[in-house]
């Protein structure tokens, strides 16, 4: 199963050393396996067939795992420590313990023996006072939100500025910046058209003044759109070249895998192209293949393909 490695200077878990890499690496945080979220695990502390969780997780093929407990019915705390211990003694993933509660962060990270990535805190003093001082405490790495008591600013500058208090009070901390990273937070397009420049002119100022790793939500961006993949893959390429290292996404939607994987070439983490020419050697262009052969351009791209069978307007 795929390493965790990430952008630039000393990999987050120290699992592959890329010191002075010169080109981003990308790493997948899977939307999926939040336990509150779509294709969600139920009670991971009562499942005693691990090879269930196993088999998940291969299937996903994730560079981590999110681990999410927040429902209202459970004691967040004792359940989110129970699954931190169940996953961190059955796989080799590193976990992200994601939380808004301190309390729950704590007794997750205090007995897990890696190296846990906190989800989040963000720029409020309360937020940043409560949570910092866990991260330094058990060596912990953290995802800063840019938000703070005024909410998200709708610009780039704005969002940055968030992320440069967060980044200080870490350091003022003693926490080195190679174990943070910053989600500039993305917001749906068909609301707010005109930040989808400036999440990514936020990511690129992230990047290149602080020097940070950066994360997104990558399907964020598409809500209330029609073809959402289109929109998500399509944001997502724009973020890489802005430089994303960490996208937030369904590792089961292949457009999204066959985007991070093409990237992974451009940016030399796939060095020769082996694993890509592996996977897609012998593939179909998804864009010609199918219904019509490719006379209209790509049945993947075209929804009333006329060629198609049984579509709009189909032939045989």
């Amino acid at each position: 199963m795929t390493k965790y490695v990430i952008h630039g200077g000393k990999p987050l878990f120290g699992e592959i050393d890329i010191s002075g890499a010169k080109n981003a690496a990308v790493a997948i945080i899977p939307a999926a396996l939040l336990v509150d979220g779509v294709c969600r695990i139920e009670n991971i502390p009562q499942i005693s067939d691990v090879t269930l969780i196993l088999n998940i997780l291969q299937e996903l093929g994730a560079d981590v795992l999110d681990v999410n407990v927040g429902l209202p019915e459970l004691d967040e705390p004792a359940v989110l420590a129970a699954a931190v211990d169940k996953l961190s003694s059955t796989v080799t993933l590193p976990l992200v313990v994601d939380s808004s509660d301190p309390v729950a962060v704590e007794a997750a990270v205090r007995g897990y023996a890696g190296k846990p990535l906190i989800n989040s805190v963000n720029g409020k003093r309360e937020s940043l006072e409560a949570v910092l001082p866990i991260v330094k405490r058990y060596g912990c790495a953290v995802i800063g939100l840019a938000l703070d008591e005024d909410g998200i600013p709708p610009t780039a500058e704005g969002r940055f500025a968030v992320a440069e208090r967060i980044v200080e009070a870490v350091e003022r901390y003693g926490i080195p910046r190679t174990d943070v990273v910053i989600d500039c937070l993305t917001m749906a397009c068909a609301t707010n058209q005109s930040e989808a420049l400036e999440i990514l002119r936020a990511v690129a100022m992230v990047k290149e003044r602080l020097g940070v790793r950066t994360a997104l939500g990558v399907s964020n961006i598409s809500f209330g759109l029609p073809q959402r993949n289109m929109v998500n893959s399509t944001f997502l390429a724009a973020a890489f070249g802005c430089g994303l290292d960490m996208p937030i996404l369904n590792p089961k939607a292949k457009r999204y895998t066959d985007t991070v994987n093409t990237f992974r070439v451009l940016n030399c983490q796939d060095a020769g192209a082996v694993e890509f020419i592996g996977e897609y050697a012998d593939a179909a262009d998804p864009y010609t293949a199918g219904c019509c052969r490719g006379r209209c351009g790509g049945c993947a791209a075209f929804e009333g393909c006329r060629f198609g069978s049984g579509m709009p307007g189909g032939g045989p």
